[in-house]
């Protein structure tokens, strides 16, 4: 469903196969006003099915399909979320095919016109199910579990650079939702973390020996908190939270706002299910780089609408890049990558004049530092 900035609905389409049951799980915008989507196709009330990619036109019509995974009965593929990256669609994937054997996520690369490029296994995640994923700052993709969560960064091939659990408290129960970029290269992870305790109708095995394990017996208290995790460009952990405010909610998505803080989105159970959102303020406490080999980054007008112009002064001469980014990470242009010298640099970007309204990130990547600032697009 198409959705104008007024909020009424501009198309509808359903894509439908006989007899069988289809989902969509993830969507993103291609430059020439379609979109692409992921899911599964093929399957029945209790089995996945096999993965399928849809490439539509800027109406919703349908381009092309494809389909990925075993065709075996019973196989559990999909694609869980997709994006638009360096001409290519990537689509974050579960399942197993020839070329991949591995049960678990995959990165799978298609060209616009549906052609499967290439494919990555990881071995290690074997009983692991794909969360979500976004773009890195380097290029890259980074992508989460659902349970048994885990952080995983690979670079623009898909092949794996690192790694990490993401900590719980032993014996906990969680599952993980999201992912998206923050403003100085690193994450932002949501989902829900609980935890269970039971009181059993009997605590004693036979011989004396108290229960080890927990037992569902009376007065079980279930707890599943909204969950946050903030995390650095590489994957260090930086502050993990849970929402306190309330039990019994889940948090499905998250972003930074440009404003600084984070404002996430997802279900409280309560006295029923009701949607929740959750407004978390900026980080206290960080401290500022020495001015003296600092990077400053000013952008002007802001608001703009047609052209943005872009000043960088340098401690020193070194490669660098000024990138154009939205909210979900997705690059949208390329403003200058190359050796600048020490000293004031300033560089001028004309907006596509496709590019929706909206807000969007001016970022500065070098061996010096990063610097990253929102801007919005007005017309």
């Amino acid at each position: 469903m198409k959705i104008s900035q007024e909020g009424t609905i501009e198309w509808t389409r359903v894509y439908d196969y006989p007899d069988t049951k289809e989902e969509g799980y993830g969507i993103t915008c291609l430059p020439d006003g379609g979109f692409a989507v992921c899911g599964r196709v093929n399957g029945t009330s209790t089995t996945y099915g096999e993965a399928w990619i849809l490439r539509t036109d800027m109406y919703g019509d349908t381009l092309w399909t494809q389909q990925w995974g075993c065709t075996i009965t019973n196989s559990s593929d999909f694609g869980k979320s997709i994006l638009f990256n360096n001409d290519e669609l990537c689509v974050l994937a579960r399942g197993r095919d020839d070329s991949l054997p591995t049960y678990g996520p995959h990165l799978l690369f298609y060209d616009l016109d549906g052609n499967y490029l290439r494919g990555t296994d990881y071995s290690e995640l074997y009983s692991y199910f794909p969360a979500d994923f976004c773009l890195a700052a380097d290029g890259g993709y980074t992508f989460v579990t659902d349970v048994n969560c885990v952080i995983l960064h690979t670079d623009s091939y898909g092949e794996t650079l690192w790694w990490h659990d993401i900590y719980v408290s032993p014996n906990d129960q969680h599952e993980g939702f999201c992912i998206r970029p923050t403003t100085d290269g690193g994450y932002i992870f949501s989902g829900w973390d609980g935890y269970f305790e039971y009181e059993p109708d009997d605590a004693e095995f036979t011989g004396g020996e108290a229960f080890l394990e927990p037992y569902p017996g009376e007065n079980t208290v279930d707890y599943r908190e909204g969950w946050l995790v903030r995390f650095d460009s590489e994957g260090n952990e930086l502050w993990n939270i849970n929402n306190i405010v309330s039990h019994d909610d889940y948090f499905y998505s998250v972003v930074q706002l440009p404003e600084g803080g984070y404002i996430t989105g997802g279900v409280w159970v309560g006295p029923g299910y009701e949607g929740y959102l959750v407004r978390y303020a900026p980080e206290t406490g960080i401290t500022s780089p020495d001015p003296s080999s600092a990077v400053s980054l000013v952008v002007s007008p802001n608001p703009f609408s047609s052209q943005l112009s872009v000043s960088l002064t340098l401690p020193e001469a070194g490669n660098a890049s000024v990138r154009i980014y939205d909210l979900s990470g997705r690059l949208i242009s390329t403003v200058v990558d190359g050796l600048l010298p020490a000293g004031s640099n300033s560089v001028e970007w004309s907006v596509p004049e496709e590019l929706s309204l909206g807000c969007y990130f001016v970022r500065y990547n070098s061996e010096l530092g990063s610097v990253s600032e929102s801007i919005v697009l007005i017309k």
